[in-house]
């Protein structure tokens, strides 16, 4: 299901890896899943929609085979 995020927003989304960390920024890929933002790296501006921040590390859930984050969501 997708649903728009129209406001800031603070939950859990898919993340590309056990790798981020709380406070790291992230944003959205092509598929919709978080990843870090690498901080020698330049990103094309006009791909990134939404910027988050972790508020969690991101861990694998066994049960759902997915990996995930606790995020705030700014639209921007």
């Amino acid at each position: 299901t997708v649903v728009p995020i129209t406001e800031n927003f603070k939950g859990r989304l898919l993340a590309k890896n056990t790798r981020i960390k709380s406070g790291d920024k992230l944003l959205f890929s092509k598929r919709g899943i978080l990843k870090k933002i690498k901080k020698n790296n330049t990103h094309d501006k006009k791909n990134i929609t939404y910027n988050a921040i972790a508020l969690s590390n991101s861990f694998f859930d066994e049960e759902q085979k997915h990996c995930f984050v606790e995020v705030e969501v700014q639209i921007c």
